[in-house]
């Protein structure tokens, strides 16, 4: 079981720890809350960088998964 709480990934003050089998669902479970309970932080980008940011943050928790 993986386990990654949010305010590792972003600093957020959030509490909220996403759980899987795999490392490929707990960041699933990550970029779905970030997108539902974090969307205000999103508002402001563009496109470009909301897709480099995703990116970032991916290989954040890939990393942080080990």
């Amino acid at each position: 079981m993986h386990q990654l709480k949010c305010s590792s990934v972003a600093e957020t003050g959030c509490n909220f720890v996403a759980s899987g089998e795999t490392k490929e669902k707990v960041v699933e479970i990550m970029m779905k809350h970030g997108g539902e309970k974090h969307a205000d932080l999103m508002k402001a980008t563009t496109p470009q960088a909301m897709q480099e940011a995703k990116q970032q943050m991916e290989k954040k928790m890939y990393s942080l998964l080990k």
